[in-house]
């Protein structure tokens, strides 16, 4: 599964209070055809949607599957965000490889964000973080399905 930089972004927005420690991440899931991101801080919520794009013309370096988030998705922690877009591309020619990490499911529950510009890959591997991330479409309003800001 690819995740885009703008799922990885929202993690300015995650909590970094140890005792909230389900909202120190970004939340990612899919749900309808989209790759969903969400972080909080309990005061302030980000949600980013993008249709989801298969990663099947994206370059592997092993054969790593793609993650599975589940029904319930899975939470990556804040570091691991930061590392995974700095290690994307800065100069590449293809818009595939310049915006997009592929999400791989690691040993245990580890996962990975790799990213490429088919010279050198970057992997940034991290353990999802563990408990609850909030739900998010009880929380916001359903009179309020238009976005606030665009």
């Amino acid at each position: 599964m690819l995740v885009h930089r703008t799922h990885l972004m929202v993690a300015k927005v995650a909590s970094t209070e140890t005792m909230r420690p389900g909202l120190n991440g970004v939340h990612v899931f899919q749900r309808d055809g989209e790759t969903i991101a969400e972080a909080s801080d309990g005061h302030r919520l980000v949600r980013v949607s993008r249709p989801t794009e298969s990663d099947a013309d994206f370059p592997r370096q092993n054969e790593a599957p793609s993650a599975d988030l589940g029904a319930e998705g899975i939470t990556i922690p804040t570091k691991a965000c930061a590392d995974a877009l700095k290690s994307l591309p800065r100069k590449c020619r293809f818009p595939l490889l310049a915006d997009n990490l592929r999400l791989e499911q690691g040993p245990a529950n580890d996962v990975a964000l790799v990213a490429t510009d088919l010279d050198t890959t970057a992997r940034t591997a991290t353990r999802p973080l563990e408990g609850s991330f909030p739900n998010v479409d009880q929380i916001l309003s359903a009179k309020r399905a238009e976005p606030v800001l665009r």
